[in-house]
């Protein structure tokens, strides 16, 4: 538990950093995207909610949806299982 917990607060510390920066670097060219940052890091968690039921990496396909929210959500859903795509990896379970 305390380890997932570290992971998502690293998770959302490195998403707030790189908003910042871009913020700075882009001035307020992006700020649709900085203004609705919670809405997209919250948007995030459905592509990688299915990723984690079809037994992928929640936290990659978190920060993939964070970034393209609508693509990654059509892509998790249309993805096999990851079983069924490594049948190798049911050996060693």
């Amino acid at each position: 538990m305390g380890c997932t917990l570290l992971k998502i607060t690293g998770s959302l510390l490195l998403l707030f950093i790189t908003k910042f920066i871009a913020v700075y670097v882009f001035g307020r060219k992006i700020a649709f995207f900085t203004d609705n940052f919670l809405l997209f890091v919250f948007a995030g968690l459905v592509p990688a909610y299915i990723a984690k039921i079809k037994h992928d990496n929640f936290y990659l396909w978190w920060i993939f949806g964070t970034w393209i929210p609508g693509l990654t959500i059509i892509a998790a859903l249309l993805m096999d299982d990851f079983s069924d795509r490594h049948p190798m990896q049911k050996d060693l379970e």
